[in-house]
């Protein structure tokens, strides 16, 4: 079917849509088409290309359009065993500047783009008038008992602008919005490097979309539950310590300084960062601490501050089997979701690292932490595969 041609003073249909709250699911025309039969036209033609799918978002809730139609430039018919149900996860991405003439995206021409094995579809479209509500769930004390958690609802009133939109499928099973949000990820990650930052500038949503019916669900963060390895550890004790690395610090001699203020904040970053991207972080934080790289050479640091030998630091205060963590997923590619009590271990040993390297006598932060009940045995990835508990606000 031919393009339909755009009648002179042609206006769209504009719709806000309100997600969440009283008016949850409702839509409301602001202002109706000046060419309604146009619009039927254009929805009754198949999406193929930039713009078609400009009109498909105008017609977004035109009535007598199903909603496997009106969402067909998401998704393609193969991607689910029926082709009016299944659900995309979609993300929108901000493009503060216009194409060049000779811009192109092949998921415009309405096929997909498969990238190791699983398919996606970009298309770029202009948004309007889009609010939704999101939840962040925060673990409090507020009343001195026993901890809660409070989930804040947040209203977001997105801004008229133009957006790459990237789709794909999401599958059965209970990890489905995460698994389909890293392989966005793995996907995202390579287009950046290949057509550079601004055509994907800014996330601006992520969202999981039922294509029958076009409704959006934006998952909630996540909040990881507390176990008793993360503390509080707060004495007298501890702030003296923090006293005496905080003068170390200052006073170290050529760059020593200045990288062991760049690992904490690594380190701090690596806390924060989702599950299995943490222990990158980490090690990169205690390597950066350690000034070297090396399995010998940092086992010498540590050796040589408990005055012990190397045998000691690598078998029973756990180091080989750490290090042959960071090995697998360094140069094996391996995912790793590291467990509460992994990262406590690696928090030892970056302070161990960290005294060590400012001068400072050992405190034996690792082997403390075995003594306490610690098995490094659950350093072996391939046996300890627990990840972090997670409470999602919804």
């Amino acid at each position: 079917m031919d393009d339909p041609e755009k009648p002179e003073g042609y206006t769209p249909t504009v719709i806000q849509i309100s997600i969440g709250g009283e008016d949850d699911g409702k839509r409301t025309v602001i202002r109706k088409s000046s060419h309604p039969e146009y619009e039927e036209k254009v929805a009754d033609k198949a999406t193929s290309d930039l713009i078609e799918c400009m009109a498909e978002m105008a017609v977004l809730e035109n009535k007598s359009v199903k909603g496997s139609e009106r969402m067909q430039c998401f998704y393609d018919k193969e991607w689910f065993d029926s082709s009016d149900q299944g659900q995309i996860y979609l993300r929108y991405y901000s493009m503060p500047f216009e194409p060049e003439p000779d811009f192109y995206i092949p998921g415009l021409s309405g096929d997909s783009i498969m990238y190791s094995g699983t398919p996606f579809k970009l298309v770029l479209v202009d948004i309007s008038g889009q609010t939704y509500h999101t939840q962040i769930p925060w673990l409090v004390n507020s009343e001195l008992d026993r901890p809660k958690y409070h989930v804040e609802n947040i209203e977001r009133i997105l801004p008229d602008m133009r957006c790459i939109i990237i789709s794909t499928p999401l599958t059965e099973g209970d990890a489905t919005y995460d698994n389909a949000s890293l392989l966005m990820d793995g996907f995202v990650g390579m287009l950046r490097m290949m057509v550079g930052n601004n055509l994907l500038r800014q996330l601006v949503r992520e969202a999981a979309v039922d294509i029958s019916s076009f409704d959006m669900k934006t998952h909630s963060l996540t909040a990881p539950v507390p176990s008793k390895t993360d503390g509080p550890f707060s004495t007298k004790e501890t702030w003296q310590e923090l006293e005496e690395i905080s003068v170390a610090i200052y006073s170290a001699s050529n760059n020593t300084g200045p990288r062991i203020t760049l690992a904490s904040q690594l380190a701090e970053k690596a806390f924060s960062s989702e599950g299995r991207f943490k222990f990158i972080s980490y090690w990169i934080a205690i390597e950066v601490a350690a000034d070297d790289y090396g399995y010998q050479k940092i086992i010498s640091v540590l050796a040589s501050a408990y005055d012990r030998n190397n045998s000691y630091i690598q078998n029973d205060l756990g180091f080989k089997n750490i290090w042959e963590t960071r090995t697998a997923i360094f140069h094996n590619g391996e995912p790793y979701d590291t467990p509460a009590s992994v990262q406590r271990y690696m928090q030892c040993l970056f302070l161990d690292v960290v005294r060590a390297k400012l001068g400072l006598d050992c405190k034996r932060h690792m082997a403390e932490f075995v003594e306490s009940g610690f098995n490094v045995s659950q350093l072996d990835r391939t046996t300890h595969l627990a990840a972090t508990l997670t409470i999602n606000a919804l």
